[in-house]
């Protein structure tokens, strides 16, 4: 009985095997050029993107940001709370999580995930006036009304370059 079921299962298996070369096999003869297979086959390949996207994309470190940072001066101004959590395991995520969702609409303004023992906070912007963050908050409640119950105006120190 063993010796029958190990037979029939043997050909079983040949006949998928088979079944599966001769599909891959069909696959390849009817395939159809895809938008990759023509940017492989091409010199040029043009991107065009948004100009946010585009300021997301500049926003790296070169030496004229380094300077910059370097000759900041640290004063007491405004930011607006976006997240303050003390749960161990996804407090961090989410404050990055919220930070990626925000510079993405919002691009223009620096996001700070910060570790204040036990809290994890995401704060945005360098707000010298009380007005500016106050109009900046209105607008950001209006994008993520799932966050305008912690979107808050707080007092912090803040980078001015002069």
């Amino acid at each position: 009985m063993n010796r029958f079921i190990y037979t029939l299962l043997l050909l079983v298996a040949t006949s998928i095997c088979t079944t599966a070369q001769e599909h891959t096999d069909t696959v390849a003869v009817n395939h159809q050029p895809t938008i990759a297979d023509h940017i492989n086959t091409s010199n040029i390949a043009t991107v065009n993107q948004p100009d946010k996207l585009n300021l997301r994309l500049i926003k790296t470190v070169t030496e004229e940001n380094a300077v910059r940072d370097a000759q900041a001066q640290l004063i007491s101004g405004y930011r607006i709370q976006a997240f303050s959590g003390n749960n161990a395991r996804t407090a961090k995520r989410d404050a990055d999580n919220r930070a990626k969702a925000i510079s993405n609409k919002f691009p223009e303004y620096s996001t700070y995930v910060t570790f204040d023992a036990p809290y994890w906070r995401l704060r945005i912007g360098d707000f010298t006036e009380y007005e500016d963050a106050a109009a900046v908050l209105t607008n950001i409640k209006k994008e993520f009304p799932s966050f305008a119950r912690e979107l808050r105006l707080v007092r912090d120190k803040i980078k001015v370059v002069e």
